[in-house]
């Protein structure tokens, strides 16, 4: 689950990195769109499967 704060109504896309997209033998694990639009003064939460199950403790 991820708190989002978009400031803006229009859809996004974010991308999901194991590691820091920068460092050597970092992976993008998916790309996905976020579109719930914005809510004033509001995290808004939002849930995204995966492609891959994630083992032991990482970095996202």
């Amino acid at each position: 689950m991820m708190p989002l704060f978009p400031l803006e109504g229009e859809p996004f896309p974010i991308e999901i990195w194991e590691g820091m997209p920068d460092d050597e033998g970092s992976e993008m694990v998916a790309k996905v769109i976020y579109d719930k639009g914005t809510k004033w003064n509001t995290y808004i939460e939002v849930t995204y499967k995966l492609p891959r199950r994630l083992k032991g403790v990482t970095t996202l």
